[in-house]
């Protein structure tokens, strides 16, 4: 599924930081995230809501990161 995720700047002001420095949403959104997030904010993820970037790393997406669904 390809999903549109929210700006920093909004999950911020959303769900505010968690005392590491990270999005407290559900996941927790990390700044690695956020410097491999493509400036479009659109990404692939899998049926386990997993987002696996091209460099090996992978992290777990939930429902309060994504804007909206691009495709199912």
């Amino acid at each position: 599924m390809k999903v549109k995720i929210k700006t920093w700047k909004r999950m911020e002001e959303e769900f505010g930081l968690d005392r590491s420095g990270s999005i407290d949403c559900e996941e927790s959104f990390v700044n690695s995230m956020e410097n491999r997030m493509p400036k479009n904010r659109i990404i692939e993820v899998d049926e386990d809501s997993r987002w696996k970037h091209k460099d090996g790393s992978t992290w777990m997406v939930s429902k309060d990161m994504i804007a909206e669904v691009i495709e199912l």
